[in-house]
């Protein structure tokens, strides 16, 4: 069961990766992560593997995959929405951070909450199991 799980996780990590680089080249949450590893998530999914935390790294890696898309998709929204209140009259440092890009932010949250709730779940199942 580990080694499918490992598989998997690869094969998930590997594919994005390859998204990434050929042809979504151009959005800005897929390119950021792939160009800075996924911030090792990968790495953590596959170690809670060994470790017989299947849940904890499903949703890890389920949670990169949906942060992906919502950072890409909601960060795209936010960053032309704030971009419109831009006017002539405005700072240097105003502009600029109204042109920001919150993407990258919105992965990481996605990530942080699916892995709070596959260690909820993770340690819900391993109770269940010594009650029985």
């Amino acid at each position: 069961m580990k080694k499918i799980y490992f598989v998997i996780t690869l094969l998930i990590y590997f594919g994005l990766y390859a998204i990434s680089k050929i042809w979504l080249r151009d959005a800005y949450v897929l390119e950021w992560t792939a160009r800075h590893v996924y911030l090792c998530t990968w790495l953590v999914a596959l170690i809670l593997i060994f470790f017989d935390w299947l849940r904890v790294s499903f949703a890890i890696t389920l949670g990169n995959l949906v942060g992906i898309g919502i950072g890409q998709i909601i960060g795209d929204w936010m960053q032309s929405y704030s971009m419109q209140k831009i006017t002539a009259d405005m700072s240097a440092e105003m502009i600029y951070r109204l042109q920001l890009h919150y993407g990258v932010v919105l992965w990481l949250f996605t990530i942080l909450v699916s892995t709070i709730t596959g260690i909820v779940i993770q340690l819900r199942k391993h109770k269940t199991v010594r009650t029985k």
